[in-house]
């Protein structure tokens, strides 16, 4: 997004309901003194039957206040209520208001969290003697997801190799709709998921920490990314598919993964030079996007060193269906010999040469020059 914004952790507060302790059922095993609650010891366990079984699962459901435990949920949605002006956090509450979906928490796998302005410094019941209840919506905001999970987090470590757009640093990451780091990846997290799959002849195998629950709760992020935006990015992989690929300006941004070769024509005159994708930020509107700034890199030298240059490019809202070969920047596989003159294999191959001699020219040497500047309006130079 094209605004980074820094959730601030705070605590979800539950309401607890005062329980009474389970009353114990007389048994032959609570007669016995020495194990307290009527717990039976190590041995007796063993030699119980299927009815001591099921006592002993009932009891170990039991915190050690005698309540019983709170089941975990693993996805949690949430509203934070930002002021309009300052943007900082008025209040907050657990509700699936906005999610996409609804599902019936230690810490959850994941908290899809939905920003809402207000033009209140705080709640206006904060100064009753009432439920404090959420200010009045001003505006929508994004929406970003909180992942908990060491296990997840582990695995984006593992598999994205290059997105200097996402921080994967801490206990927890933040991630802006519409997730893209986790869409760019899905088939590496899918794979690396299946490493972690339940055998029948590996029940035992002792994992690294943080990678006991990888399996499931790796499935519980896909199976949100799936339930949020499984119809739209099929509709867009159907798109790039087709004889002529096509694209839309919303689902733009599929087309520009981190670290991918791209073509760009900077002037808009048909001369392509190449670059690599470093990160790509949109500004929304009304819940669309209206302006791409795609951040892109290639050597450039200074006439004293060479390093990597950064460029911006932008790319303005267009209407329907768009060819991909008509952008001014595409990567360079939707390169098209009818409109472009040149296969993508011929083009790179002719890149390439380009750049070693370039790379040659930078030492000291006596050289001339016969060909057309580079600014405009061209112009042939010759000896």
């Amino acid at each position: 997004m094209a605004q980074d914004l820094e959730p601030t952790a705070t605590e979800t507060n539950t309401a607890e309901t005062p329980q009474k302790g389970p009353e114990t059922i007389p048994t032959e095993e609570n007669n016995d003194a020495s194990q307290p609650n009527g717990v039976p010891d190590a041995g007796e366990k063993c030699a119980s039957g299927s009815g001591r079984s099921s006592q002993s699962a009932s009891i170990a459901s039991l915190s050690r206040s005698g309540t019983p435990r709170v089941p975990i949920q693993k996805v949690v949605h949430k509203i934070e209520y930002r002021h309009v002006s300052t943007n900082n956090v008025v209040f907050e509450e657990e509700s699936d208001r906005f999610a996409p979906f609804k599902s019936p928490p230690e810490q959850p796998v994941l908290e899809v969290i939905t920003i809402a302005f207000t033009a209140h410094d705080r709640s206006p019941y904060a100064y009753r003697r009432e439920a404090l209840k959420p200010p009045p919506i001003h505006s929508m905001g994004h929406t970003y997801v909180q992942i908990n999970s060491a296990a997840v987090i582990n695995a984006l470590r593992a598999v994205v190799e290059y997105y200097p757009g996402q921080n994967l640093i801490g206990d927890s990451i933040t991630i802006s709709e519409p997730y893209t780091i986790l869409v760019h990846h899905e088939k590496e997290l899918i794979a690396y998921r299946e490493n972690f799959a339940p055998r029948a002849n590996h029940e035992d195998d002792e994992r690294c920490e943080g990678e006991a629950d990888s399996y499931e709760h790796l499935g519980i992020v896909l199976d949100f990314m799936g339930q949020t935006l499984k119809d739209s990015l099929e509709k867009e992989s159907a798109r790039h598919a087709r004889e002529v690929p096509v694209t839309t300006y919303e689902m733009l941004w599929t087309l520009f993964k981190p670290g991918i070769d791209v073509y760009y024509d900077t002037q808009s005159c048909g001369i392509l030079d190449s670059y690599v994708v470093k990160s790509v930020n949109w500004e929304i509107n009304n819940g669309s996007p209206m302006r791409y700034t795609i951040c892109l890199w290639n050597l450039y030298y200074d006439s004293i060193y060479i390093g990597p240059r950064n460029h911006f490019a932008v790319i303005l809202p267009f209407d329907g269906e768009k060819e991909i070969a008509s952008l001014d920047i595409l990567p360079c596989e939707y390169l098209r010999e009818d409109k472009h003159k040149e296969t993508p294999d011929a083009m790179r191959k002719r890149l390439e040469e380009r750049g070693k001699m370039f790379f040659r020219l930078t030492s000291k040497q006596c050289m001339w020059y016969d060909g057309l500047t580079t600014t405009f309006p061209r112009h042939r130079v010759s000896p």
